[in-house]
């Protein structure tokens, strides 16, 4: 930080001060001796002789290095869209990440990803929604939820919500109630129009509840396979336990397993088990199972065919499994089990296909590996990895005259389990009322609302959420 100029009367300076060796004729930086930092990697250092009479400078080369570069061709990836810790999982070949299932999660998104291995907890109404011919209908009602204490029932069409006319948009109706404020919901129930107040309510969404389709058959959801303890609600296991139980006198009961992607293998198990006697296999398992005294980590695979353990508490009773190509993963081992074990038949589109399993391992910046180390066969040992299960009737998914018709035919096969017709509970109305893409004012205004019906079917005040 000195001006050299104060050294202009000097017919010579030295300085060993600075690393790299350098001099403008009368000052010289003759650098350090030694490499001390990472950053003198390549930068030759020596030791100096100044010859007193002769003025002359000699250097003496320092033979001794402690850095040294390694360089290699990363001109294939851009690394600039990872952390560092990336680097050596897109170093994998992709033929060792077995399909892109093995996968990294930075530290950011651990959280929400252990999340979606947990029950999830938040406010909403606790139904589920479809659209058919411009009317929103109810599918499911949760139980214990704000919908249920309102008297709203599966079937029932909305018409509109406040003074939105939802003209079976769902879209709106997801922009009108995104508030926890009170709301107006107009309903037709078997042609009779009626207003019902609601507002969303903190409550856990379930892993797996019952229902009632007709008086002979019964509904049980499976939506995902969870090992949570921390909530009223349970693990899936605990969860479907209870809905088998609340349709124990059902002649036939229907489980869907659509779009259901999978979760905790173990729970898989544990459903299964209810639903066999002792002893039935389930599901191969080959495992690479590592030795972790091995300084190259050498391992070895080991297979085990998983047999259920003691009669399950529902194996007598009679089934339809509801499954489409959201089914994947541990609804595959459930499926697999109940395949090999039963006659229960499957309705709807061929299952995903994912046969294999991964474990996580965390990472010391707080990351995690997904490693895929499992791979899964039918019991016989057929492969169903990138195939999935073929049900035995084969229906697409939609919606027809307001009825899903996956579950309609499902309850089709469950009444020829009985052996006899049964009205199903399932929503029905002149659909030609609503074959004209607009509803009447009539429909909309009658007492009680506090809204004229143009304001009803003006959906154009639906502007100010957009």
């Amino acid at each position: 930080g000195i001006s050299k100029s104060i050294f202009r009367k000097f017919d010579s300076v030295f300085s060993g001060h600075f690393h790299t060796k350098s001099d403008d004729g009368q000052i010289f930086y003759l650098g350090a001796p030694y490499e001390l930092y990472w950053n003198d990697c390549n930068d030759k250092k020596g030791f100096h002789v100044f010859d007193t009479e002769t003025r002359e400078l000699e250097r003496i080369e320092n033979p001794f290095t402690i850095h040294k570069k390694v360089y290699y061709d990363d001109t294939q990836n851009d690394y600039t869209k990872f952390e560092s810790a990336e680097y050596m999982y897109y170093s994998i070949p992709d033929t060792l990440k077995n399909r892109h299932y093995t996968s990294y999660i930075s530290k950011t998104y651990v959280t929400s990803y252990l999340n979606s291995y947990q029950m999830e907890v938040r406010k909403f109404f606790g139904l589920s929604i479809s659209s058919y011919s411009d009317t929103i209908f109810v599918a499911n009602v949760f139980a214990g939820s704000a919908a249920e204490e309102a008297g709203i029932k599966r079937g029932d069409r909305i018409i509109a919500v406040d003074k939105y006319a939802l003209y079976g948009d769902i879209d709106v109706y997801s922009a009108v109630v995104q508030s926890d404020k009170e709301y107006n919901f107009v309903i037709d129930r078997d042609n009779e129009l009626d207003t019902i107040a609601m507002s969303k309510i903190q409550m856990t969404i379930p892993a797996s509840y019952s229902d009632s389709l007709t008086p002979d058959v019964g509904y049980v959801s499976l939506t995902s396979f969870i090992a949570d303890s921390s909530t009223d609600g349970g693990s899936t296991s605990h969860q479907f336990y209870n809905a088998l139980k609340e349709t124990n006198d059902f002649a036939v009961t229907i489980i869907d397993l659509r779009d259901n992607g999978g979760g905790y293998i173990h729970e898989s198990y544990y459903c299964a088990n209810m639903l066999l006697s002792d002893g039935k296999k389930m599901v191969k398992e080959v495992n690479w199972v590592a030795d972790f005294d091995s300084p190259t980590l050498e391992g070895e695979y080991v297979e085990t065919i998983e047999e259920t353990e003691g009669d399950g508490e529902f194996k007598d009773r009679k089934y339809v499994f509801l499954v489409d190509g959201g089914s994947a993963s541990a609804s595959e081992i459930l499926l697999s089990a109940i395949e090999y074990n039963t006659d229960h038949p499957f309705v709807g589109t061929q299952t995903y296909g994912k046969g294999i399993g991964q474990s996580s391992i965390s990472a010391l910046n707080g990351a995690m590996a997904h490693i895929t180390r499992l791979e899964l066969f039918k019991p016989d040992g057929e492969a169903y990895h990138n195939i999935g299960f073929t049900p035995d009737y084969i229906v697409e998914a939609g919606v027809e005259d307001f009825k899903d018709k996956q579950l309609t035919k499902a309850i089709e096969i469950a009444n020829g389990l009985i052996g006899e017709s049964s009205l199903a509970k399932t929503v029905s109305v002149d659909v030609e009322r609503y074959t004209d893409h607009k509803l009447t004012k009539n429909y909309i205004d009658f007492p009680g609302l506090g809204f004229s019906s143009d304001e009803a079917l003006d959906i154009k005040s639906l502007e100010k959420f957009q």
